[in-house]
């Protein structure tokens, strides 16, 4: 993985503090919005870090695939962007 692990890892262990603490939010019987705001955070932080990911991965390996006349790689980054709309 090319893109900047440190930032990934920060990101990362962000989101796991944010899964912890909405396990505790559940346990506790906080209110639905609490929860869901919560839950948008985290999901907005994993997409973050998705898009950083991604796009450290076209701008390396895709790039360099191409300039070596290899198309494979173009296949599976369009495979992830249709699972990302889903």
């Amino acid at each position: 993985m090319m893109a900047d692990k440190k930032q990934v890892n920060k990101y990362l262990k962000t989101v796991k503090s944010q899964v912890d603490c909405l396990l505790k939010m559940v346990e506790e019987d906080r209110q639905c919005a609490e929860i869901s705001n919560q839950l948008l955070a985290s999901i907005a932080l994993l997409k973050k870090t998705n898009r950083m990911i991604l796009e450290s991965h076209i701008n390396t390996c895709i790039q360099e695939s191409l300039q070596n006349g290899n198309s494979e790689k173009v296949a599976e980054v369009l495979d992830l962007l249709e699972k990302l709309n889903k």
